[in-house]
C-alpha cells in the first residue's frame, strides 16, 4: 500500500469505527433495549445484563433491567427450590415490566405478595405476540418445570401487520441470512424506515418492524383470533404433558384502560371466551385500574404501560383471585 492508501485508510478509520460502533448499538441495543435479533423468536433480551440501562424514548425515563442465563428478566434460575410452588408468567412488555426496575414489574410484587413458599418467573419479553409468547414457552417449560402458567393475553396480537407472526418468523433468521452483508445491517434499516412510521410507532425492533408494520394501517393483525385459539390449544397441552396448570390472564392497556363498548375491550372478551370453552380458568383485571388519573396509571411519556403503583394494585388483586381459585396456598 502505496503513502496516498495509507493516509486514506488512517482518515477513514475514524469513520468505519463510528458507523461500526452505530451498528453494534442499534443491533444489541436500539434505543438502549438489549435485544439480539434473529432466531425463531425473531427477538430476545440479552442474557446476564446487570443492571443495564434500558429506554429513554422520547419524554420517557431510562430504568435499569437485570436478566439470567436464559435471558428473563428474574433473579430466578433453572434450578428449582424444594417445597416451593413455581409459578411463570408469560407476556410481553407489560410483564416484563417496561419503564420499572427489576422488583417492581408485576411478577416481582407477586413474588412478593405471595410470599415464603411461591417462587414467580417473569418470562415476559418486550414486543412479544401470543405466537411468540407460545414458542418462549416451549423451550422455557421443561428448562424451569413451573407448577402453574399464567398466560397475560399481549395486546401485541392486535397490532396491525402486513403479515401474520405465524408466518413471518419462522423464516426470519433464514431470510436474514440470504441477503447480503450490507442489507442486512439494523442501523441501515433502520435509517431506511419511513420517518412517518418512526414517529408513530417507537418500536421495539427496528428490522421487525420494517419487514412487518405498514405504518399502523393494514387489513392483518399479528395473531388473529384463530391463530390464538390455536396457539393457547397447543400450550395447554404443553403445560399438562408437564404436569402444569394454564390460566389466562387479562390485564388493560396502562392508561388507555378501555371503556364498555371499547374495540379492544371487545377483543379481550373473546379471548375470554375462547379460554373458557377450552376449560381454561380466566383472570380478568382489565377493569381494575378504572377510575384512577392516567398519571397514576401509565408512565410520564408512555402511557401503554404502568407506574409501579399500578402494578403493585394489579399484583394484589392477582394473588387474591390466584388464591381463590387454590393455584397458590393461603399464608
Amino acid at each position: 500500500m502505496n503513502g496516498v492508501g495509507r493516509k486514506l485508510l488512517m482518515a477513514a478509520l475514524p469513520v468505519l469505527m463510528l458507523l461500526a460502533g452505530a451498528e453494534l448499538a442499534v443491533r444489541l441495543g436500539f434505543g438502549g433495549l438489549h435485544l439480539v435479533a434473529g432466531g425463531p423468536l425473531g427477538w430476545t433480551v440479552l442474557p446476564e445484563l446487570e443492571g443495564a440501562t434500558v429506554g429513554g424514548f422520547g419524554d420517557t425515563d431510562a430504568f435499569v433491567v437485570s436478566t439470567n442465563a436464559d435471558g428473563l428478566r428474574t433473579p430466578l434460575g433453572r434450578d428449582r427450590s424444594p417445597g416451593q410452588v413455581r409459578v411463570m408468567m408469560l407476556g410481553e412488555s407489560r410483564v416484563f415490566g417496561w419503564g420499572v426496575a427489576d422488583e417492581e414489574t408485576l411478577p416481582a410484587r407477586l413474588d412478593t405478595l405471595l410470599g415464603d413458599g411461591v417462587e414467580v418467573i417473569n418470562a415476559g419479553q418486550p414486543g412479544y405476540s401470543s405466537w411468540q409468547m407460545a414458542r418462549l414457552a416451549e423451550a422455557a417449560l421443561p428448562a424451569y418445570r413451573p407448577d402453574l402458567v399464567l398466560w397475560v393475553q399481549p395486546w401485541n396480537d392486535f397490532e396491525p401487520a402486513s403479515a401474520p407472526d405465524q408466518a413471518l418468523l419462522p423464516v426470519h433468521e433464514a431470510t436474514l441470512a440470504s441477503r447480503p452483508l450490507w442489507s442486512r445491517s439494523h442501523l441501515l434499516l433502520l435509517l431506511r424506515q419511513p420517518p412517518a412510521a418512526r414517529q408513530a410507532r417507537p418500536t421495539e425492533n427496528p428490522l421487525f418492524a420494517l419487514e412487518t408494520y405498514e405504518d399502523g394501517a393494514g387489513d392483518l393483525v399479528r395473531v388473529n383470533r384463530a391463530e390464538r385459539s390455536d396457539v393457547l390449544t397447543g400450550l395447554q397441552a404443553l403445560v399438562r404433558a408437564h404436569d402444569a396448570t394454564l390460566a389466562v390472564v387479562l390485564i388493560a392497556r396502562g392508561a388507555n384502560t378501555p371503556e364498555e363498548g371499547d374495540p379492544l375491550l371487545q377483543r379481550f372478551a373473546s379471548v375470554s371466551a375462547d379460554a373458557s370453552a377450552m376449560g381454561l380458568p380466566v383472570v380478568d383485571l382489565t377493569q381494575e385500574l378504572l377510575g384512577r388519573a392516567p398519571e397514576d396509571v401509565g408512565l410520564r411519556g408512555d402511557i401503554g404501560h404502568f407506574t409501579a403503583d399500578a402494578t403493585t394494585r394489579l399484583a394484589v388483586r392477582l394473588g387474591v383471585q390466584l388464591r381463590e381459585l387454590g393455584f397458590v396456598p393461603t399464608p
